[in-house]
C-alpha cells in the first residue's frame, strides 16, 4: 500500500524531479538495476509520476539499435513520451512502444535518421507537433484512437512511403507531411477534414 507522505529526491541522473512514495522509489530502484546493461550497451530512460499516478517517460539515455520502452513503473502503468526524449540518436533503428501510452510529445523522434520500424499502440490518442520529424521509416499505421494529425508531425519524412489511419481520424492539420516526398498520397474517408496544405 503507498505511503501517504511523498519526497522528491534526484535519482540516476534523472532529467527532473517526480513525486512518488517511498515504495515506488524502490521499484523504480530495482526497475534500474535490472534494464541497464552493464556492458557495452546501455539503455536508461528518466521518468517523471503524473497526477493521475501514471509515469511519463522524461528522458533517455543509451547506445542501442532497438528500443523498448517498460509498460509499468513502480505498479503504474507509463502513459505518455515526453518532448525530445529521442531526439538525434541516429543509432536507433526500431522502438516498440507499449500498448499503455496514451501520448507522444513534440520532437520525439526527431533525426532518428535511422528508424525504420515503430508500431504506434492501440491505446494512443494524441501526437504532438513534430513527433516524428526527420525520422526514417517507409510505412506506419496509425491507431484507431487517434483523431488529429497535427502541424508537421511528420515533417520531412524522406523515407515515409505509406500510411494507413484508423477509423476515428477526423483532422490533418496543414503541413503535417510536409516534404515527405516520397509518400503516396492515402485515399480519405469523406468525413474527414484535410487541409489542402496537408501535403506540401
Amino acid at each position: 500500500m503507498q505511503s501517504e507522505h511523498f519526497s522528491e529526491f534526484w535519482l540516476f541522473g534523472f532529467a527532473g524531479y517526480f513525486r512518488y512514495s517511498p515504495d515506488i522509489f524502490l521499484c523504480i530502484k530495482k526497475f534500474l538495476e535490472k534494464n541497464v546493461d552493464k556492458g557495452n550497451t546501455m539503455q536508461q530512460f528518466s521518468y517523471k509520476q503524473l497526477e493521475d499516478e501514471s509515469f511519463c517517460v522524461t528522458g533517455y539515455e543509451g547506445d542501442e539499435a532497438e528500443v523498448v520502452i517498460p509498460s509499468v513503473i513502480g505498479g503504474q502503468p507509463v502513459t505518455m513520451l515526453f518532448d525530445n526524449i529521442f531526439k538525434g540518436h541516429t543509432e536507433i533503428t526500431s522502438v516498440t512502444i507499449p500498448d499503455t501510452v496514451n501520448f507522444l510529445g513534440g520532437f520525439v523522434f526527431d533525426g532518428c535518421t535511422n528508424l525504420r520500424q515503430i508500431n504506434l499502440p492501440s491505446s494512443l490518442v494524441d501526437i504532438w507537433q513534430y513527433a516524428f520529424v526527420r525520422s526514417s521509416f517507409e510505412e506506419l499505421t496509425i491507431p484507431d484512437g487517434v483523431k488529429y494529425i497535427p502541424p508537421f508531425a511528420f515533417k520531412d519524412c524522406k523515407s515515409l512511403r505509406k500510411i494507413h489511419f484508423g477509423k476515428s481520424l477526423e483532422k490533418v492539420y496543414g503541413m503535417a507531411f510536409q516534404g515527405c516526398d516520397m509518400l503516396e498520397r492515402p485515399e480519405f474517408d469523406e468525413k474527414v477534414d484535410v487541409s489542402p496544405k496537408a501535403f506540401e
